[in-house]
């Protein structure tokens, strides 16, 4: 048997014997550490978030298949106008919030998938109906803009 594998298990013995005769530092240490994790945890503010799907096509219609070439540039753009200031202010003014548009942006996430017409919205917030409250403004803020401004109807 060579030197390294008949010291393998001496060793092993030295760290137990250690441990065994500092069993309470090692105790302590580990209480400590987990008091500290939970006052750590328990003083972090809960994050709500809201989330919601909107479906984006041209015209009346989804893309067709003729046309899938055109669907990541055109959820991009829709992307875009979502986190847009626009869309912040207007929401931000219509629900009287006390935030700045770029916090309500920076709580804002828009996320989709190559070649889908499906918008995945979520919003963030500290108080769960002011989470939901927001997103559902945001969603009917970028409808009506998309609605007045590119389906063609009139204000």
């Amino acid at each position: 048997m060579n030197q390294t594998a008949a010291s393998a298990p001496s060793s092993l013995r030295a760290y137990l014997a250690a441990v065994r005769r500092q069993w309470l530092i090692v105790a302590a240490v580990l209480v400590v550490s987990l008091a500290a994790a939970g006052a750590w945890v328990s003083r972090q503010e809960s994050v709500y978030a809201s989330e919601m799907k909107i479906v984006v096509g041209q015209g009346q219609a989804l893309f067709g298949p003729d046309v899938s070439f055109a669907v990541e540039p055109f959820t991009q753009t829709m992307t875009d106008l979502l986190e847009s200031e626009v869309i912040a202010d207007r929401v931000i003014n219509e629900l009287n919030l006390d935030i700045s548009a770029s916090t309500l942006r920076s709580r804002l996430e828009v996320s989709t998938k190559p070649d889908a017409s499906v918008l995945n919205v979520t919003y963030e917030d500290t108080d769960r109906e002011r989470s939901r409250v927001v997103l559902q403004a945001i969603g009917d803020t970028f409808t009506e803009l998309v609605d007045t401004r590119l389906g063609g109807e009139s204000e």
